[in-house]
């Protein structure tokens, strides 16, 4: 037993690991999700397993599992989020902790947050967030009593959304205040709190141009600042960990100051002991991210390490640093910058294992090598998790790589100089940091050349979690070959061989017509894949939406629109369909209605002209044929103008096979029947004008009796739609309602003689 015991190693690793899985199993416990027990077999097995090998490891694994566990579910995003949901006028203090300019409001976070009830105050653990009118003159460090109403963060309506409640509680934050009433009550702010707003304040005046983002994040740590272009740009590249202050910046910061304690004689002890303290504060200078946390951390337990011991486990210090920010915040688990981050280090640390296996057999890499196998290491490490968050990862763009990290290194000790600089020279720092900021300018220009390559990046849509899975299991039984932890090769041969087989049976599959109605707000939007691998979209529902259906096509792989029609110009269909012409998808053709014409209209040809797209108007009779799946035009009536958009719709009946669907933009009740006239029974209706009791009369629904009908509507939205009297008529008929606003995206899939429907926020049906 104790022979077993010596062949363990960092027990703490593993300690951690467990505590990563309880956090997980507590997640599940709170969605109620269906792994949950599939996570305890696993967790049961393990242990058993240790149990053989030494029992109080299996006794501490276990403890560490329902810490784990305990963290999650005794979390105060987790216990006063559900509090909080009970009430929904609230009266709140607390001090401005940061404040953020949007175009419609002012965001401000609220921490030392007291809730006023009849029987007293209510201090939080959590901050808030506060949304208030642009013209409210509020500053970080102000004492404010606010009044209004709470609202819940939405969830992921689509499999494709960011997941916004998890990344709140990630920042320790619970619900959205909306602000009605505001009072200041006076300004708190610490030595160092102010210190750091004046830092902030001198980086906002230093670097004014519009990357002046990147240089927050780099010197001053606050990335909310960087656009979200940007980070998608960067994200696409593959360097999106050098937005943030990162290990090697604090390793650096580290190496200054051990340089300067031994220009001044510090003893060894001392040298190393002030090193520590100072970086600390610098990390709350620069506002305590994950990536600098993670890196302080790990400093201060090499510098612990090399006092006591003089020598340092690299992977004890990054366990230590995950649990350490895990038990504060759990949610930076499921938050990408805290994968990529410690994804980064552990690639790096395998890639450290290796050279040394490979040295041990009396091959010495050289310095290019070194280099090489640490960029082979990060990108296989990290290419499933950028899948998985971003949908695409670097290909022929990483040849920027090896320049981007040192050139942001460097610009992050330029930025340092500039700022010293302008305790002496304010006029010639400015000059400075504007030559910085167009450096910036030009490597965000060349990001983009980069991307717009045909292999730039590799769009590979979202791995599923089996898929996941598979992956770094096979990627950890090559580590483990190759250090030679085990001599024989049949488990790898027969992972690779399991590997391959399922590859080749997902390749060979028949490809589905599929079809997903998304949850864009007030508003519509579809995306459908065709057996024959093209991509056709109806809509992009309002201004801001395109976003939501960009992702969507790229989580599924895709980087291409086919075909994409636009059933009118009212905002909420044409306003995501002009930001996705302004995106990095290729687009070839658009549709229009033939009778429509508005301002937004000639913003989009004008767009398309621009952009070479091709623009093609429909009318009552065109007919479109791709194989089996045939598109037929409704409406509108050649010479029909009407006076009203809606009337002037673009409708459309697509049929595959045995399956027959029809989509009917916003057009009213007495155009709608006119279009379906002998049309027949279909599957699938997408209900006119977002369920408007103008549309869909019941001799539409006799007409056509459809067995699903989907309405496309947001949340409470000041329309009321879906109107009461169109459920009704749906009922009366027993046709399935599927609502966007209730279940979020709606999928169909058929090969033509079968039909399958699920729901993004509810279970599935045959």
């Amino acid at each position: 037993m104790n022979h077993s015991l010596r062949k363990i190693k960092r027990p703490l690793v593993g300690g951690a690991v467990y505590i990563v899985i309880g956090i997980i199993g507590g997640e599940m416990v709170c969605q109620k999700a269906p792994f949950l027990l599939l996570l305890l077999v696993f967790l049961l097995i393990s242990l058993i397993g240790w149990w053989y090998i030494k029992y109080e490891l299996a006794i501490a694994y276990l403890c560490c599992f329902l810490l784990g566990l305990g963290v999650l579910l005794g979390n105060s995003t987790v216990k006063e989020e559900s509090w909080l949901e009970k009430r929904q006028v609230l009266t709140l203090t607390g001090i401005v902790k940061a404040s953020k300019e949007t175009s419609y409001n002012k965001q401000i976070e609220l921490r030392q947050v007291a809730l006023y009830e009849k029987g007293g105050a209510k201090h939080l653990k959590s901050n808030v967030l506060v949304g208030l009118p642009l013209s409210a003159t509020i500053k970080e460090g102000d004492l404010i009593e606010v009044k209004g109403t709470l609202e819940k963060p939405l969830p992921p309506m689509n499999p494709s959304d960011w997941n916004y409640p998890y990344y709140l509680k990630s920042k320790n934050q619970i619900g959205y205040l909306k602000g009605k009433e505001v009072k200041q009550l006076g300004y708190k702010l610490t030595i160092l709190e102010k210190m750091q707003q004046k830092l902030r304040e001198r980086i906002h005046y230093l670097f004014k141009s519009q990357d002046k983002g990147i240089m927050l994040a780099l010197l001053g740590g606050e990335s909310e600042e960087i656009p979200d272009t940007t980070y998608m740009l960067y994200s696409q590249m593959g360097v999106v960990h050098v937005l943030a202050i990162s290990g090697l910046h604090v390793g650096l910061v580290l190496t200054f100051l051990l340089g300067i304690g031994s220009l001044l004689g510090l003893n060894y002890i001392l040298r190393y002991s002030v090193a520590g303290c100072l970086i600390w504060f610098y990390a709350f200078m620069m506002g305590g991210s994950t990536p600098t946390l993670r890196a302080t951390v790990m400093c201060t337990l090499f510098i612990v390490a090399r006092c006591l011991w003089e020598q340092e486990d690299d992977w004890t210090s990054l366990a230590i640093a995950a649990v350490f920010l895990l038990l504060d915040a759990p949610y930076q688990l499921y938050q990408a910058g805290f994968q990529l981050s410690f994804g980064a280090v552990g690639a790096l640390l395998l890639s450290k294992l290796l050279k040394r296996k490979w040295e041990e057999k009396g091959r010495r890499l050289k310095n290019w090598e070194i280099s090489l196998l640490s960029w082979v290491m990060v990108t296989l490490v990290l290419s499933p998790l950028l899948a998985y968050h971003f949908f695409e990862i670097p290909f022929l763009t990483q040849v920027f790589t090896p320049f981007l990290v040192p050139l942001f290194s460097l610009l992050l000790l330029i930025g340092w100089g500039i700022i010293g600089m302008s305790i002496f020279c304010m006029p010639l720092a400015a000059q400075l940091g504007d030559a910085v900021c167009g450096v910036l300018v030009l490597v965000e220009k060349l990001a983009t050349w980069a991307c717009s390559w045909p292999l730039g990046t590799w769009c590979i849509g979202r791995p599923n979690m089996w898929e996941l899975i598979g992956y770094y299991f096979l990627f950890t039984l090559i580590i483990g070959y190759l250090l030679g932890y085990y001599a024989r090769s049949i488990y790898l041969k027969g992972t690779i061989l399991i590997s391959g087989l399922y590859i080749l049976v997902q390749s060979l599959l028949p490809i589905p017509l599929r079809f997903t109605q998304l949850y864009v707000g007030q508003g519509d939007g579809m995306v459908m894949t065709t057996p024959y691998g093209e991509v056709w979209v109806i809509d992009g529902g309002n201004k801001g939406k395109g976003k939501t259906l960009e992702r969507f096509i790229k989580y599924q792989g895709k980087k291409q629109i086919d075909a994409l029609f636009v059933s009118h110009s009212d905002l909420d269909h044409i306003g995501g369909v002009l930001e996705l012409l302004q995106s990095n998808l290729r687009i070839k053709k658009v549709f229009l209605s033939a009778t429509d014409s508005s301002e937004l209209e000639q913003q989009l040809l004008e767009i398309c002209e621009q952009k070479q797209v091709s623009v093609q108007r429909l009318i009552r009779g065109d007919y479109f044929k791709r194989g089996a799946l045939e598109v037929h035009i409704l409406t509108p009536f050649k010479g029909e103008r009407a006076n009203n958009s809606n009337d002037n719709s673009l409708s459309c009946f697509i049929g595959y096979k045995q399956f027959n669907a029809l989509w009917t933009g916003d057009l009213s009740a007495n155009d709608e029947m006119r279009a379906i006239n002998k049309l027949g029974n279909i599957d699938v209706l997408k209900i006119a004008h977002h369920g408007s009791r103008t549309s869909t009369h019941e001799k539409t629904l006799y007409e056509v009796k459809p067995k699903y009908a989907m309405i496309s509507c947001g949340k409470a939205n000041r329309f009321g739609h879906p109107h009461a009297e169109v459920l009704r008529r749906l009922e009366l008929q027993d046709i399935s309602i599927l609502r966007t606003d209730e279940r979020g995206a709606i999928t169909f899939e058929t090969d033509g003689d079968t039909l399958k429907m699920w729901t993004y926020r509810k279970g599935e049906e045959e």
